[in-house]
């Protein structure tokens, strides 16, 4: 009987990670040479980093430094900049548990309502915490990923995140809402209001992607700590078109030469290894031919042609 339940106990253990299943990519977010990429490819627009938000408002300090104070400060600026535009975390979406664990017939409608058991010790990760459900049936699961994250908000809240997803960010309200509020105030917002592996969280995101993308606002997540994200969905999702359309029309064409390392980082082939060998605006020429972004190839051509200014591309697709 102990040996039964000690393997219960172990098999309880191993399953209740939020790891989905499927096929693992390559290269990761987290991978240290896309970090550096993204790093690059983010401005650094002190202005908007710092800009000042609904209730941060103050008085101005003024301060009288020589030299090396200034040159103290700048780089003391820069390091709190580097910490507002880190991107929030990009990982796959949890798997939803609510395993069954065992079945006692003897306890089958001892009750017309599930009876829930949570672990409330200080110290540990929500995502660690033992959560079990008895059904009226007699059944014990373990919580489903809905139920784990109205639990633990209700015994461990977390700051400015509310129990019921707020209805901005719900799948009905969020194309209006997203033509109504600034996208970053969306971002921002479900951001504080879910885990990066909550399948809110991942829907919320990529929809403003989309919208983003289909609107042409690159604009509005540059220099922000979305900026990173959304740069790392239009490479997976091969959409970069309008991206690159933004980055040319801004003469940013070093950051797309980064964003084709970072491309052909993400999908190795045999056409990306060839374009890898060159650099520049012929690496750039290259990519732009091997994808069909021909609205790019006319705007470097007119470039370089000093005829006209550069063509903004329409990502439609």
């Amino acid at each position: 009987m102990w040996a039964q339940m000690a393997t219960r106990r172990l098999s309880f253990l191993f399953v209740r990670s939020y790891c989905s299943e499927g096929p693992q990519s390559s290269v990761r977010f987290d991978d240290e040479r896309v970090q550096n990429y993204i790093s690059l490819l983010n401005g650094r627009d002190f202005n908007k980093v710092f800009s000042l938000r609904k209730g941060e408002a103050s008085l101005p300090k003024f301060k009288l430094m020589n030299r090396e104070m200034v040159k103290k400060a700048y780089f003391d600026t820069m390091k709190r900049c580097e910490e507002r535009l880190k991107p929030p975390p990009v990982v796959e979406q949890r798997k939803d548990l609510g395993e069954e664990i065992s079945t006692d017939p003897k306890l089958k409608d001892f009750d017309d309502s599930k009876w829930v058991f949570t672990d409330i010790s200080m110290g540990i990760e929500d995502k660690d915490r033992y959560i079990v459900v008895r059904e009226p049936s007699g059944t014990l699961r373990q919580a489903t990923a809905f139920e784990r994250d109205r639990l633990c908000q209700t015994y461990m809240p977390a700051p400015g995140r509310k129990i019921w997803l707020p209805t901005l960010l719900t799948k009905e309200e969020l194309p209006y809402a997203l033509k109504r509020v600034n996208v970053l105030h969306i971002l921002d917002l479900v951001c504080a209001q879910c885990p990066p592996d909550s399948p809110d969280y991942i829907r919320v995101q990529e929809t403003a992607y989309e919208y983003v993308r289909s609107q042409g606002l690159y604009s509005e997540l540059y220099s922000t700590k979305h900026y990173g994200g959304l740069i790392w969905y239009l490479v997976q999702k091969d959409k970069l078109l309008g991206l690159i359309g933004f980055l040319v029309s801004k003469e940013k064409l070093g950051d797309v030469e980064i964003l084709v390392k970072l491309y052909c980082l993400v999908h190795p082939d045999t056409a990306t290894e060839s374009i890898q060998e060159l650099t520049g605006e012929e690496m750039v020429k290259s990519f732009c031919e091997h994808k069909g972004y021909l609205t790019i190839l006319d705007s470097l051509s007119k470039e370089n042609d000093s005829s006209s200014e550069p063509v903004t591309a329409t990502d439609t697709v």
